[in-house]
Order: structure tokens, then sequence, then C-alpha cells
């Protein structure tokens, strides 16, 4: 089973483009996506993974920085 993750980005002439991100799981998939936004990052935001609810209460904090860092969510048993 494959977990994917479609990304829409929008262009000022509105011709719309769709990527795949895809990972076996949704972990590959956050390492995925974070490899294609991003050659290098001072900072990444590491979040636990199985507490969906303590992952959303990072973004803010991840929004606010200068660079936008990856956002990666962390299984416990990393």
């Amino acid at each position: 089973m494959a977990i994917s993750l479609c990304l829409y980005a929008p262009s000022a002439f509105a011709q719309h483009t769709v990527s795949r991100i895809e990972g076996s799981n949704r972990y590959e998939v956050a390492v995925n996506a974070a490899k294609r936004g991003w050659s290098t990052a001072s900072t990444v935001v590491l979040v636990g993974g199985d507490a969906y609810a303590d992952a959303l209460s990072a973004v803010p904090y991840a929004f606010q920085q200068a660079e936008r860092p990856p956002f990666e969510p962390m299984s416990s048993h990393s």
C-alpha cells in the first residue's frame, strides 16, 4: 500500500500543475516532500507522528520561521 501527497502549485497564468509525492507510509511521504521542497535547511521541525493534534500545533511555529523549515513527523520507533 502506498500513500501519496499531491502538491498544487498555482501559477500567474492559471496553468495549474500537480506533483505526486509517494511513499510507503506517511513518514516516507513527509521525507520525500521535504526532499522536493528543500535542498538544504538549517532548521527542521520534528513532530510526533502518532499525535495529530501535537503535530498541528507545531505548524504555526514552523510557518513563523524565516526559511519555512521542513516539517517532519517522527515515529516513536525512529
